[in-house]
């Protein structure tokens, strides 16, 4: 496969992934009452992740780290492994689809 190929692969299937991935953080909920966009920005570094073969503990982590980071927000207080566990299975199931 060409490196064209495998780019173009790669946008497809983050372009597959994106929606099934926003989902689950749109209805967690994980930044609370927010603008549809800061989902999107949440959701497309997270597809990124998943892509490269993250699991559950890698997305607990990375999940817990931009919320704290970039949101300003306690993961604490958030169900963040629970979360990421549903982003996970909802990513793993678009790869059998």
């Amino acid at each position: 496969m060409s490196e064209t190929d495998a780019l173009r692969e790669l946008r497809l299937r983050f372009r597959r992934h994106f929606p099934a991935v926003r989902a689950v953080l749109v209805e967690a909920a994980p930044l609370g009452a927010r603008p549809d966009e800061e989902y999107d920005a949440l959701a497309g570094p997270l597809v990124r992740e998943l892509l490269q073969g993250a699991g559950p503990a890698a997305v607990t982590a990375w999940l817990a780290r931009e919320l704290r980071e970039r949101h300003g927000l306690d993961p604490a207080g958030v169900e963040v492994g629970a979360i990421a566990g549903r982003v996970v299975a909802a990513f793993r199931a678009e790869e059998r689809s």
